[in-house]
């Protein structure tokens, strides 16, 4: 029993601060979705792409950060966020399949 204990304690003492360190990347997910949003809805505009041209033709400042404006820089972003939430409705699936269970 004493070393279920020690062991449960330990499993626990692993676990609160990765559900803590969670909790706050969701909120900070869930805070900057307005501005992926916006972020997308720009890349997947007419605009993205004449921003693009102006920098392919030199028209923009050399001292203007711009790497919105490479062509994998947004869309690995998005891919990436799509993965993510893939992965974590994948985690949601198999919570409620173990709690529906329980």
């Amino acid at each position: 029993m004493i070393d279920t204990i020690r062991k449960m304690e330990k499993y626990y003492n692993e676990a609160a601060p990765v559900l803590e360190q969670l909790s706050l990347a969701l909120e900070a997910y869930e805070t900057i979705l307005p501005r992926l949003q916006e972020l997308s809805d720009w890349y997947s505009s007419p605009d993205w792409m004449k921003a693009y041209e102006a920098d392919e033709q030199g028209a923009l400042p050399a001292g203007l950060h711009r790497g919105v404006l490479s062509q994998d820089t947004l869309y690995d972003l998005f891919g990436e966020q799509l993965r993510l939430l893939r992965y974590m409705k994948s985690l949601t699936k198999e919570n409620d399949d173990a709690i529906s269970q329980g």
